[in-house]
Formats: C-alpha cells, sequence, structure tokens
C-alpha cells in the first residue's frame, strides 16, 4: 500500500470510528418500559423518545451542582458534578427510560460521527439542553433528534418537547411497567407553556 492510500484509510477510520466515554464517565443504559431496572433512594426514571441514525451517536451529559429538581433559569451560573456518556448506537427509534437521580442535567455534547463531516456539537452553553429528574417520578424530557442528513459545517441535532405530540403514546408506554408512578414533563430550563398548564 503505497503512502497515499495509507494516509487515506488513517484519515477515513479517525473520521469513522465511535467516540468513546471519558475514563471518569458513568456509563448510562436505556431500557424499554417492559424491562426497566428499579429505581434505589433518590432516584426517579427519565422517558426519552429516541429518533437517531448515523455511524455512532452518543450523548454526554452532567449533573448540574444544585439542589432543585425543576428548571434553572438561563442567566444563573451554573457548575458540573458527576459526567455521564450515553451511547445510542443501534438505538431504535422509540420511548426509552433511564434511572437517574433527582436534579438537573446539563446535555454538555451531541457526537455524531459520519466520515469526513462534523462529529460532535457542544451544548454545554444552552439551557435548552437540560433536563430535569424528580425522585419517585418518570420524567418526560422530550425527543433527542440526530438526523443522517447534515451540511460540510452543522449538524442537525435538537432536544425537541413533544409532551403534547406524544402524550397519548406516553401513557400507553407508561401502562406497560411493573411500578406505577407519576409523571411529569421536566425539561431543565423554564417553559411557560408547561407552568400555565400546570404540567
Amino acid at each position: 500500500m503505497n503512502l497515499k492510500k495509507t494516509l487515506f484509510v488513517i484519515v477515513f477510520l479517525g473520521f469513522s470510528l465511535p467516540v468513546f466515554a471519558k475514563s471518569n464517565d458513568i456509563l448510562k443504559q436505556l431500557s424499554q418500559a417492559q424491562n426497566v431496572p428499579a429505581l434505589t433512594k433518590k432516584q426517579g426514571y427519565v422517558m426519552v423518545y429516541v429518533n437517531v441514525s448515523g455511524v455512532a451517536p452518543s450523548i454526554e451529559f452532567s449533573k448540574v451542582n444544585t439542589h432543585k429538581t425543576s428548571f434553572i433559569l438561563s442567566q444563573e451560573k451554573i457548575s458540573y458534578g458527576r459526567d455521564y456518556f450515553l451511547d445510542l448506537q443501534n438505538i431504535k427509534q422509540g420511548f426509552y427510560f433511564m434511572p437517574m437521580f433527582a436534579g438537573v442535567y446539563q446535555i454538555t455534547r451531541v457526537n455524531a460521527p459520519f466520515y469526513d463531516l462534523p462529529y460532535w456539537l457542544p451544548t454545554d452553553k444552552e439551557s435548552k439542553w437540560r433536563f430535569a429528574v424528580e425522585e419517585n417520578h418518570i420524567n418526560f424530557i422530550g425527543e433527542i433528534n440526530i438526523a443522517k442528513e447534515r451540511g460540510k459545517k452543522t449538524l442537525n441535532i435538537h432536544l425537541l418537547n413533544r409532551t403534547a405530540t406524544y402524550h397519548a403514546e406516553i401513557i400507553e408506554q407508561i401502562a406497560l411497567m411493573s411500578q406505577k408512578l407519576p409523571l411529569k414533563a421536566k425539561p431543565g430550563y423554564r417553559d411557560d407553556f408547561l407552568l400555565a398548564h400546570g404540567e
């Protein structure tokens, strides 16, 4: 193999390899409604609709240092505690659950490697990428959407509030769980619509 072909293979592999968790990250896994693990003390379930594509998508998120279990105002200064890593590779479209300790979390980075195109997006400064967890509740945080289609300098990535859109399906999913818990819509930022409707 000549030098030009060797360099091409190295570059190709470099952009194609999945993003791995840092050594101090806590690895998390998603479960479907029928087989969610039991909660421990001070935990609640994160419920999320996953709609992702690409080679090896994943997200990194951190627990915000706060005693709150609701939203944090966008102008508030925040610092982080524990770091988490969630691998979304081969996750089929649909609803999933994940036990998490009560508190507010910030998705800090979305990884979406796809050959030689941009493969990650920092989200640590944006309040719309926060979610909250209330103890002994099912906390619906919306839809994580990572589209395969993208530009050379852009990624099509969103955390969308789909509480109204998916309400009927959310209720159906919760009915499949062995443990019955109250449902909350839990974006980690101020949502005036949810506040007005008592969600």
